[in-house]
Order: C-alpha cells, then sequence, then structure tokens
C-alpha cells in the first residue's frame, strides 16, 4: 500500500483506478488517513483506517472539499488515540450522538408548556375522577374562544372565555413557582371561588408532576404550599347578594307553582332544594334517586315531572 504526501494537487489529479469499485490515497505523514475515490462519482472522502480487536476498521471522516488537509489529519489522530485507549470510535461517537439527543430532549422538555404535562394529568387520572370531575379539570384549562351554547350573562361576549388555570398552564412547568403562583392570584380577587378551585387543582397536579420522573426536574412542588397563606388572603369570598333570602322562598313556590310547564316546575323545585347543579338535574335519571331519604316534595315534583314527558 504505497503512501505519499497529501497535497491539494494530488488529492485533486486522483482518480479510481480503472476497473476498480474504489480506489484509496494513503498518506505517508499520518497513519491510517487516505483520500477514497470510487467509481462513476467525482466526490472524494477522507477515510480513517486501522485495526480495533485485531479487525480492520474503515471510518468516514468527511468531504475532502469541506475538511482541510491538517484537519483531516488532526481527526485521524484523535481516532487513532481512542483506539489506543481500547475505544471504539462507532460506540464513542454514538454515545455522543445520545447524549446531545438527551440534552436536546431536556431542554425542549424544560420549555414545554405546562399544558403538555397538564394533559397527561387528565388521561392518567381519567380513570380515577367522575365523569364530572373529569369535566372540571378541562374548564380549568379551557383555550376559551368557543360560541357559547347557553345564555351569556351580562357584559359577556359571544364566546367562552379561558379557563382560570390557562394563563397558568401556557408557561413552562420550571416558570410556574411561588411568585408566579401568587402574581396569578393576585389577577383572580374578583372570583375567588373559581379561583380558589384552581388552586387545589393546582396544588394537586404539581404534587403528581413532581411524582413523575419526566417532570420532577422542572416542577417546583413548593409553589402551591408557600403560596398557600396569601391564598387564603386574597381570595376572600364575598357574602353572595344575587340568591334568594329565605323570607322571599315562600312567594318563590307560589309562582313556580303556577307554571304552566309542570316539567320546569319540578326542574327548579328539585334545583333549589337539592342544591343540585343544573346540568346534574338535568341529566338526572330515575335510578339516581333514592326516594327513601327524599321529602315528599321532591319525589311528587319527580314524578309530575316523568308524566309530562
Amino acid at each position: 500500500m504505497a503512501k505519499v504526501k497529501l497535497t491539494i494537487g494530488r488529492i485533486d489529479a486522483f482518480q479510481c483506478a480503472e476497473g476498480a469499485a474504489q480506489s484509496f490515497l494513503w498518506c505517508s505523514i499520518t497513519p491510517g488517513l487516505g483520500v477514497r475515490a470510487t467509481r462513476g462519482s467525482t466526490d472524494k472522502r477522507w477515510i480513517f483506517q486501522s485495526k480495533y480487536q485485531t479487525k480492520t476498521l474503515r471510518l468516514v471522516i468527511g468531504d475532502v472539499k469541506v475538511w482541510s488537509i491538517p484537519a483531516a489529519q488532526a481527526e485521524a489522530r484523535r481516532l487513532q488515540i481512542l483506539l489506543d485507549k481500547g475505544l471504539d470510535p462507532r460506540e464513542v461517537k454514538a454515545e455522543k450522538k445520545a447524549a446531545a439527543a438527551a440534552k436536546r430532549e431536556e431542554a425542549q422538555n424544560a420549555e414545554a408548556p405546562a399544558i403538555e404535562a397538564w394533559t397527561v394529568y387528565l388521561e392518567t387520572q381519567a380513570k380515577a375522577w367522575s365523569a364530572r370531575s373529569l369535566i372540571d379539570h378541562q374548564k380549568l384549562s379551557a383555550v376559551g374562544g368557543k360560541p357559547k351554547t347557553r345564555g351569556r350573562k351580562k357584559g359577556e361576549g359571544d364566546t367562552t372565555i379561558p379557563g382560570i388555570l390557562r394563563p397558568l398552564l401556557a408557561l413552562p412547568l420550571a416558570k410556574i413557582d411561588s411568585d408566579c403562583v401568587l402574581t396569578w392570584l393576585q389577577s383572580e380577587t374578583s372570583r375567588p371561588t373559581q379561583a380558589n378551585n384552581g388552586f387545589v387543582r393546582l396544588r394537586a397536579f404539581l404534587n403528581w408532576a413532581a411524582s413523575r420522573p419526566e417532570y420532577r426536574a422542572y416542577v417546583h412542588k413548593d409553589a402551591c404550599i408557600s403560596s398557600d397563606t396569601q391564598k387564603k388572603r386574597l381570595l376572600k369570598k364575598n357574602t353572595k347578594k344575587d340568591c334568594l333570602q329565605r323570607e322571599q322562598l315562600p312567594l318563590w313556590f307560589e309562582y313556580v307553582r303556577k307554571l304552566d310547564n309542570p316539567v320546569i316546575a319540578a326542574y327548579l323545585q328539585c334545583l333549589i332544594l337539592t342544591g343540585a347543579r343544573r346540568e346534574e338535574m338535568a341529566g338526572l335519571k330515575w335510578s339516581d334517586v333514592d326516594f327513601r331519604w327524599q321529602g315528599l316534595t321532591i319525589r311528587t315534583r319527580l314524578k309530575a315531572c316523568a308524566l309530562s314527558r
């Protein structure tokens, strides 16, 4: 295997031998370094060839148009040093590649919005929760902007508003710390009931995330614990003024019972007597009712409701 001092001119003039699939031009200065030319191609590659565990090892360094002669020589020496240490350059390269990929993934996870972890949280907890609880969690993180299908309150628009936790969940987990939660609480003092509900669900979510190896490094488990005292101070519930008072109930029942539609009359009375949500009462089935412990009024109105359908 003849060796020559590699120069730009010799490399440019080097061609694959006639009838051969590939030919090599070996460097006389740097052991194992050579230039490979292949049949039917004008491209030439720097290659490195040596022995590893008694077997021939050949690696491609790169294009001769990209790698200068000194750079290729330096790379060949580096590869030979690895072999002298008993290391396989291919394995070293694969390990570096895997480490770089892991580092990129870690950086991506650190910057990923918390809503991604929240979605996984809902999926993993769905079987343990009731359907109502799952819907409540979904509403807390809803993106908003969808057309409303029900009547809206005074001052509201025609589209739904984002869930109360949506602004927090749009941030990376690593940024949801006690200061961040406190700032969020300060911005939600106008709706303390919803904010309190969101705070409790957020705390449970962060505890879950802290128990998962893929999120543990980014989550501030004490974000809500540290803000708990401030929450009690900020989210003071005001006395409701938009509800029926005790002295108004007799008149309310009198007029509701006079409604022409007995279904609506029964529906409204059951709502006020049981404290159920409107969706829960609308979806009520006979199998959901235990008449042994219900008052006579509820039983009578439920039967009236059923007979009127």
